[in-house]
């Protein structure tokens, strides 16, 4: 077993003679290959379930068996274990494997009769062996050719950079090298995955986060927060298919959540993890995190009004439904747009360098490297309780406050959700504490007080403050302001009654300390 990490880049056909010609590539010598792959699996994608996928390449006048895992793949950057083995014959044969790890499915005598070709892969390879600074070795591949089950046929054309010597930040730091001169973006989709899809096109759906990592005892606050980053990554990249493809209401909710929570993250991080180090990356997530808000916030203002009786759809303005479509065409085209821009899969490698290079290193002091590489339960701990008091010293005059100022102690009670959500896996009582679900509560009342606020910029949006109707749903609002703020004040208060938890019983690290202590003798 082999463990191949590879970054993954789309090109355009025309585009290819810009790479033929760039430097790096102009003084070696390209191998040529022809390579047919058959990937094989039930009808009902079992081995795809299990996170597996299994092929034969045929390569000149060899046939290699190949079973993959799913692996993981961040910002274009695939990491994933794979098994091979040299065969004569264009059917798998997993019994003939000779090593005594392979994952159990493919033991499955029932799984391996009903194995059947699903799709192949058909393209031309040009290869180029990179040996660059630091013993580093790089092989770029570039495919052409096609996808193709049944009558259904994709076409291809991409940039691998696979790791053959050293670390991973050097594929990020040549891919934004090579994109300085061709246009590249980053592909999180591997051939197999477009294979099955084409195979059985599956309805485009949104993505939810999946549980957040769990630390164990001992883990840094350095890898604590690269574990929570690729968290928010993959929530993130996992939704960037609907959106460009269907533009999907709730697809775009989850990206803007999952960069919400990033963001937030490297702003409770920024003790150890300074602005300067990521002052680019952070510019262009505001950035793409507006284009995002200026979509979700029409789409919020689309629900709000399916919560008016049916009895007053007539005192809606007439132009309503016409005039808010146009306004979320306009605003989703420029988020579209800016997820197919150089400039965004700049961000994504960047990103993804800046990750895997630790690159804020360059900007600590001994003492806060010291702090990085210390277990994560003090900061954690550092780090809610700052949280809670700026909450509690901010919202002293909550009936009072502006909207505005309501706004911002929404961010600060959602940052300390972000936290409460990351770090509560270290404190294993948490889960019986009704605290997080106190504040999710206040949250949500915060959330539609806000979505009342927003709707009025959004009428104000629309220029139809003339129009009749106007007036009665802006009196609808703040008819519906009213009525939060007295939930809103019931919600607080009773948030306000339940102690936080990290401040009763140990962290996981202090009990590890325990069970771990010398026991007596006997």
């Amino acid at each position: 077993m082999t463990t191949e990490t590879e970054l993954k880049l789309r090109i355009a056909p025309d585009d290819i003679k810009k790479l033929l010609k760039h430097p790096l590539l102009r003084s070696i010598t390209a191998l040529n290959h022809s390579i047919y792959n058959t990937y094989f699996d039930t009808e009902d994608h079992q081995l795809l379930q299990q996170g597996l996928g299994l092929r034969i390449r045929q390569i000149e006048n060899k046939r290699i068996q190949t079973l993959k895992t799913r692996g993981s793949a961040i910002g274009g950057l695939h990491h994933r274990q794979e098994w091979e083995a040299e065969v004569n014959t264009d059917f798998p044969n997993c019994l003939d494997w000779t090593v005594d790890n392979l994952p159990p499915i493919c033991r499955n005598m029932e799984i391996i009769q009903h194995l059947k070709p699903l799709f192949t892969t058909d393209f031309t390879r040009l290869t180029w062996n990179l040996e660059l600074e630091d013993h580093t070795r790089i092989e770029l591949a570039l495919d052409q050719g096609h996808i193709k089950t049944g009558d259904n046929t994709l076409p291809l054309c991409e940039i691998e950079l696979e790791l053959k010597a050293g670390t991973p930040d050097r594929l990020f730091q040549l891919a934004l090298t090579l994109q300085k001169k061709v246009p590249l973006c980053v592909e999180n989709q591997t051939k197999a995955a477009r294979g099955y899809y084409l195979h059985r096109s599956p309805p485009l759906s949104y993505h939810k986060a999946g549980r957040p990592p769990v630390f164990e005892p001992h883990c840094t606050v350095e890898q604590a927060f690269i574990n929570i980053v690729r968290h928010c990554l993959e929530h993130w990249q996992a939704n960037e298919e609907v959106v460009l493809k269907a533009g999907d209401v709730e697809g775009i909710h989850q990206l803007r959540v999952a960069l919400r929570r990033l963001r937030s993250i490297l702003s409770i991080f920024n003790e150890l993890i300074p602005n300067k180090s990521h002052t680019r990356i952070r510019q262009d997530l505001k950035v793409l995190a507006r284009l995002l808000g200026s979509v979700r916030d029409l789409d919020v203002f689309d629900v709000s009004l399916t919560h008016i009786p049916p009895q007053f759809s007539s005192k809606l303005p007439s132009q309503l439904t016409v005039l808010l479509k146009r306004e979320r065409d306009t605003n989703l085209s420029a988020v579209t747009q800016f997820l197919q821009e150089a400039r965004y899969s700049k961000l994504l490698l960047s990103l993804g360098k800046w990750l895997t290079r630790r690159s804020w290193r360059l900007h600590l002091e001994p003492a806060q490297i010291s702090l990085l590489e210390a277990p994560i339960g003090e900061f954690a701990h550092r780090a809610l309780s700052l949280l809670y008091e700026k909450v509690i010293a901010e919202s002293r005059q909550l009936a009072t406050i502006s909207h505005e100022e309501r706004h911002a102690l929404r961010i600060r009670i959602k940052k300390l959700a972000y936290a409460v959500r990351f770090f509560g896996n270290l404190y294993p009582h948490q889960t019986t504490s009704p605290f997080p679900q106190k504040l999710s509560v206040l949250q949500e009342e915060l959330g539609t007080l806000n979505d009342h606020w927003n709707a009025l910029k959004v009428l104000q949006q629309l220029q139809i403050n003339q129009q009749p109707g106007v007036h009665f749903l802006q009196g609808w609002y703040a008819g519906q302001e009213v009525i939060h703020l007295t939930q809103l004040d019931l919600a607080w208060t009773d948030w306000l009654s339940q102690p936080p938890f990290w401040n009763t019983p140990t962290p996981v690290e202090a009990i590890a300390n325990v069970t771990t202590s010398p026991q007596p003798q006997n």
